[in-house]
């Protein structure tokens, strides 16, 4: 199954369940795979980590990054 798919369905199936508001991770998900942001940084990886990090303290979840 491919990340994108993957990552819809489990967005979806949590919002089902706790519905939260629209955070701008999709977005900066959508401008990164579409090659969009190349010209500001090549590792948006912190970028993401942090936006991660937001969006389960709107959900008042625990978030471990895995590295």
């Amino acid at each position: 199954m491919r990340f994108e798919q993957v990552l819809l369905d489990l967005t979806v199936e949590l919002w089902q369940t706790q519905p939260f508001p629209v955070p701008d991770l999709y977005g900066l998900l959508c401008m990164e795979v579409l090659h969009q942001l190349d010209f500001a940084d090549t590792d948006l990886e912190p970028v993401f980590e942090e936006c991660l990090h937001e969006l389960a303290g709107i959900l008042s979840v625990e978030y471990r990054p895995t590295a």
